[in-house]
């Protein structure tokens, strides 16, 4: 919903996301998901669609800290560019239902080529 005001993209905005999680062993899973957005530029007044591919592997080290790595690229059709990044960092389970990621992202490929765009 458009609640931000000035701050926000000034239009209702959508999305639907396919999640699948795979365990490949006692301490690690495989995850992948495609998302779908309906989203809203406020600057050039107007919505467009979005496409959202990822896959993730983690592993638990323990029961508190453990470790992942992400692919993870979007595709809109304004642009009709890929961005992708790969995401790797450190996740602390704080409790039953609650986990706290860090990490960093890092842009591929590492030079800028025609097929791709950096936000």
């Amino acid at each position: 919903m458009p609640t931000g005001g000035n701050v926000g993209n000034g239009g209702w905005e959508a999305g639907v996301s396919v999640p699948f999680t795979y365990k490949l062993a006692e301490t690690s899973e495989l995850s992948v998901q495609m998302r779908g957005n309906w989203e809203h530029d406020r600057d050039a007044g107007q919505h467009f669609i979005s496409f959202m591919p990822a896959a993730t592997v983690n592993h638990d080290l323990n029961k508190v800290l453990g470790v992942y790595a992400e692919l993870m690229s979007s595709w809109d059709t304004r642009q009709a560019l890929w961005r992708t990044t790969l995401n790797v960092g450190p996740e602390f389970t704080l409790s039953e239902n609650c986990q706290l990621d860090l990490g960093a992202g890092l842009p591929l490929p590492a030079k800028p080529t025609r097929s791709f765009s950096w936000a």
